[in-house]
């Protein structure tokens, strides 16, 4: 009996997988965070998350989304 794992299919020579970005734009921020721009925006305004500025853009790093997510409240069963 053969694993999936014997069976697995390796990656094309010369395939270049990019790394995870170190910061993001509000927009992809806000796609991440599963929230609108406007969520964002508001969480940067209360100073809820955490931003970086890179002339007039505004960077949000994923620590600073792993930060936030980590700081919701939890969800109580019911």
């Amino acid at each position: 009996m053969q694993l999936a794992a014997d069976t697995a299919v390796p990656a094309p020579a010369g395939v270049y997988h990019a790394p995870e970005a170190l910061a993001y734009d509000v927009a992809t921020a806000a796609r991440i965070m599963g929230v609108s721009k406007a969520t964002v925006f508001n969480e940067l305004k209360k100073g809820t998350i955490a931003a970086k500025k890179f002339g007039r853009k505004t960077l949000i790093t994923r620590a600073a989304i792993d930060a936030w997510v980590a700081n919701l409240p939890a969800r109580n069963a019911a």
